[in-house]
């Protein structure tokens, strides 16, 4: 059986249409990078799809701390700022765990032969571009100067977009994972989380799985206005 950490796509890793990747899959070379694997932002100038396996990008701050920025999980893909951009970024993606990738060169993009073959590649790609760069954004401007338990709040509100706005979803990260993300200590999460469940506003947040039980109470910890409406 295929466990639950195999089925998620990771925070801003949105995920992209396993079909339309597969009717190029001959088009791309295909990589094993055991855990641990280090793949260094400026190695590659393409796109990859994470057929199995998870990959995290991290990058130093100014005092040399180690920051775990993003996850990407089975079907996202990653590396597109380096595919479509002359920028060099200090930055490195780590596989977390024995990952399968498949690898598109950029130049295959650039032929407007494949534009013409593949529109429905193109038009999926700005879609899951566009989508990161929203959340991106909403972090960027949401993550700043506020309590820890509206930070959690939003990271948990940022996962239920992601998953398809179901109050019940699984994902694959755990107190450090989030922790990491947040640059934060683990017990900051760990107590914001209790205190989400002592309001009734969560009923569980394991490594793998969310259950919101107020969405309203949670939206208002977090002070947030986006609106969810389908």
């Amino acid at each position: 059986m295929e466990s639950r950490r195999g089925q998620n796509t990771g925070l801003w890793g949105m995920p992209f249409d396993n079909a339309i990747l597969q009717s190029i899959a001959h088009l791309g070379q295909k990589f094993f990078f055991p855990a641990g694997t280090i793949i260094r932002h400026n190695q590659y100038r393409g796109i990859f799809y994470i057929q199995k396996g998870r990959v995290c990008l991290s990058y130093f701050s100014g005092k040399g701390k180690e920051v775990k920025a993003l996850y990407y999980n089975q079907n996202a893909i990653f590396n597109e700022a380096r595919t479509f951009s002359v920028l060099n970024p200090d930055c490195t993606f780590v596989c977390v765990e024995d990952c399968e990738l498949c690898f598109f060169s950029r130049e295959i993009f650039k032929g407007t032969d494949f534009i013409r073959s593949y529109p429905h590649i193109i038009q999926n790609l700005l879609s899951t571009m566009g989508e990161k760069m929203l959340l991106h954004y909403y972090a960027l401007t949401s993550l700043r100067a506020d309590t820890d338990i509206v930070n959690v709040s939003r990271f948990i509100l940022q996962l239920y977009r992601e998953h398809g706005k179901k109050l019940t979803f699984n994902i694959a990260y755990s107190q450090q994972d989030i922790a990491d993300i947040l640059g934060v200590h683990r017990t900051t999460v760990a107590r914001a989380i209790r205190k989400l469940k002592e309001d009734d506003i969560l009923v569980r947040m394991s490594r793998y799985e969310i259950v919101i039980s107020d969405l309203d109470g949670l939206k208002k910890v977090a002070h947030d206005e986006l609106p969810d409406d389908d």
